[in-house]
């Protein structure tokens, strides 16, 4: 069959990568046209972190019908007021300021690529400063400021004449010599650096936790030297590892923090960006040239609030199942003796073979188990292998025989 839409992000007479004929999709499964399940270790593409839930499904579907009712599904909020606007958004700041009063201030935003443009628009009020820092296996979209900030993507975004002067990257440290490197060239350079954007577990380029001292260390010391800290929690934030969001774990927040994907649990093109009081200062009597036509898109609105409290009265299982699941990944990987890195719910695999990951991903396919796979080129080397991203109530004795399956199959070819 020839699809006359076309698949993003791949060349372009490409097809799906997984090309499954969906027809539905229940709990934490799609499901094929035949009637084959699918486990979907990829919570979508990192989107459904709750699941297909027919209970969450069934009180969006509530809310959208009565919005629907009232002929309201668009708003231009560039030039109207709904009440759904502040509900959200006091509902949302409570939510991630928890005890620590960081934000005041929400943008509505329809994606996690427009959410890095409108942070990196955002740090250039710092005194006119005109670099931004970025971690070399980073990924933050594919809008052209994202991209530009998107280390993994370095070679694809030179095809778009994108390399960005301003952009510095960095590895992101996972030792004391590396910190100490970065540390000293922010030092010698503070004067002209506006912000560092960070991924606190990156996720694209295999899932690379930086530990919390060194985040720490980083964020004091951005704070001393006048650089704008932004979170890139598009794939961290909403329990994914562990906490509502990774910030919390660290001793202070950022300066913007970006969000999406299990914002709504991926069921409408949504995203938010919050500041606080110190990017609020830099903005004020400023022109902000940032607008899209579906912000604040009623309905999206109303999917992320539904979201939101189902996420707070879940809060608790959310958080326990999460401690399971990393249970789990340690348990049965390290009876294989298979080395993997990440955090929470978000793990990988590295196979360091483009190849073999492909054969891999693709013979778990007909297992019925559907996983990531990554690819880095960002240090001019591949390096391959395959992400897991469960959905945060997958049951630990479904997550556990999944993992036995994958860690045979690994163990098999290497």
């Amino acid at each position: 069959m020839v699809y006359n839409y076309v698949v993003p992000m791949t060349t372009f007479d490409n097809y799906p990568y997984y090309n499954i004929d969906v027809a539905k999709a229940s709990n934490e499964y799609i499901i094929d046209k035949n009637g084959k399940k699918y486990l979907d270790l990829r919570s979508g593409l990192w989107n459904v972190s709750l699941g297909y839930h027919a209970e969450l499904l069934a009180k969006i579907q509530q809310k959208m019908n009565m919005l629907l009712a009232d002929g309201l599904f668009y708003l231009d909020i560039h030039s109207y007021h709904h009440s759904i606007y502040q509900e959200f958004a006091d509902n949302l700041l409570e939510f991630s300021n928890r005890d620590h009063p960081a934000f005041n201030k929400v943008f509505y935003t329809s994606s996690g690529s427009e959410g890095t443009e409108l942070a990196l628009k955002l740090s250039h009020f710092n005194n006119r400063k005109k670099y931004i820092l970025a971690f070399q296996e980073g990924y933050h979209g594919t809008f052209f400021g994202g991209m530009a900030v998107s280390g993994v993507d370095y070679n694809i975004s030179e095809a778009y004449n994108n390399v960005n002067e301003h952009v510095i990257f960095f590895p992101a440290p996972r030792n004391q010599s590396m910190l100490d490197e970065l540390l000293a060239f922010i030092d010698q350079n503070k004067d002209t650096i506006a912000a560092f954007i960070f991924e606190p577990v990156i996720g694209s380029s295999g899932t690379i936790a930086v530990h919390d001292t060194y985040l720490n260390i980083l964020m004091e010391n951005c704070e001393v030297n006048h650089i704008l800290k932004i979170f890139d929690e598009v794939a961290t934030g909403f329990f994914r590892t562990g906490d509502r969001f990774y910030y919390h774990k660290l001793s202070s927040p950022p300066d913007i923090l970006i969000l999406s994907k299990s914002i709504n649990n991926g069921i409408l093109p949504f995203g938010a960006v919050l500041i606080g009081e110190k990017v609020c200062d830099l903005l004020l009597n400023k022109h902000i040239d940032h607008f899209s036509t579906q912000n604040g898109n009623l309905l999206s609105i109303h999917t992320a609030n539904e979201t939101l409290n189902y996420m707070r009265e879940t809060e608790v299982e959310l958080k326990r199942n999460v401690a399971e699941i990393e249970k789990c990944m340690q348990r049965v990987c390290d009876h294989y003796s298979i080395r993997y890195s990440g955090a929470g719910a978000m793990f990988s695999i590295s196979i360091n073979d483009v190849n073999l990951t492909n054969r891999i991903v693709n013979e778990l396919k007909e297992f019925g188990i559907l996983v990531y796979y990554y690819y880095d080129y960002s240090d001019n080397t591949v390096n391959s292998g395959i992400t897991l991203f469960p959905p945060l109530f997958l049951a630990a004795n479904k997550l556990e025989a999944a993992l036995h399956i994958i860690c045979k199959k690994i163990k098999r070819y290497m």
